[in-house]
């Protein structure tokens, strides 16, 4: 594979964008892709300048609205406004929205370094000696990707 996407013009010309895919990078694209998304989530994570809004049902529990009014504010801009009691949910909604671009690169990292992350649940002839954690394991990476196809829409700076 080789991609090259040349930066956005303010002269109105079309970005410059080639990108070859070889034969093998369809092989296990979820893995290929990894090599991408990672470096991308990442540093999108450390650079975003704004936050996608997160459905309470994909929010571990600390990280949930008490009330539906504290939930609810979050959609509008009232949040912003300094010195309210609405102005601490904006905090939240940037809390909430790196913990899913860190459930996403956690999950992409899985996906990329696979061989050596499973190995933890075998033993030296291959059998599963730890269902429950292999199975908690592959789920949280389902989670990961679920949540990246998500918020897709969310991917932006």
């Amino acid at each position: 594979m080789k991609v090259n996407i040349g930066a956005y013009n303010d002269n109105g010309k079309k970005r410059q964008i080639e990108v070859h895919i070889d034969n093998w990078d369809t092989w296990s694209m979820d893995h290929t892709l990894s090599y991408i998304i990672v470096p991308m989530l990442k540093q999108l994570k450390k650079t975003a300048h704004g936050s996608a809004i997160v459905d309470q049902e994909d929010l571990p529990e600390h990280l949930k609205g008490t009330t539906t009014e504290d939930w609810d504010v979050q959609r509008t801009f009232e949040f912003y406004q300094q010195g309210t009691k609405l102005h601490n949910a904006d905090k939240l909604v940037h809390k909430r929205w790196k913990w899913v671009l860190k459930e996403m690169i956690w999950a992409f990292k899985q996906i990329r370094d696979y061989t050596k992350k499973d190995e933890k649940f075998f033993d030296k002839n291959h059998n599963l000696v730890d269902k429950d954690g292999y199975e908690a394991y592959h789920k949280r990476i389902d989670n990961g990707t679920r949540l990246f196809g998500k918020y897709y829409r969310g991917l932006w700076d």
